[in-house]
């Protein structure tokens, strides 16, 4: 994850058992989900940003 001025300030991993994590959920549910997550986070860090 990224400020508003592209420094990294975090990462997100998924982790799981092999057996939940195979087809669909492995190739779209999750990085999906992770995206969406990334987006949610990064969209919070820029309204606590200040970048005066």
């Amino acid at each position: 994850m990224t400020d508003p001025i592209g420094s990294v300030r975090g990462a997100i991993g998924i982790g799981g058992p092999t057996y939940r994590m195979k087809g669909n959920v492995f190739r779209e549910d999750l990085p999906s989900q992770l995206l969406r997550t990334v987006s949610e986070v990064e969209e919070r860090l820029a309204t606590v940003y200040d970048t005066s």
